[in-house]
């Protein structure tokens, strides 16, 4: 019986549209969701089970099967090389902080 997981960050639906949201790529700042699907193989046919990061009573991180209204939204800010917090960056004059594969960040739980 093998099994397969995969960690899935991806922006939070937004109700406000600004330029930022309406792209998928993720920014430093962003507000996300992170999402975990496990696929596992039983006898003949593959089960694919989703889950979600939540917060739990305020405090404890709890992957819940169904996307949380509330607690599941965090906000990503990107890290430099040395592991501080990323100051802004400068591309051709326009703020770009983008969150690079394999680079180091953190997640601020989102209270409404």
């Amino acid at each position: 019986q093998s099994q397969q997981a995969m960690i899935i960050i991806e922006k939070a639906k937004s109700d406000k549209y600004t330029a930022s949201s309406h792209s998928q790529i993720i920014k430093s700042g962003d507000i996300v969701s992170v999402k975990l699907i496990v696929r596992r193989d039983a006898g003949k046919e593959q089960v694919q089970e989703t889950k979600y990061l939540s917060i739990h009573r305020g405090w404890w991180l709890k992957w819940v099967t169904n996307l949380p209204k509330h607690n599941g939204s965090f906000k990503i800010q990107a890290h430099d090389i040395a592991g501080a917090l990323d100051t802004v960056s400068l591309y051709s004059g326009l703020q770009m902080n983008y969150i690079q594969l394999g680079q180091s960040f953190s997640l601020h739980h989102k209270r409404w």
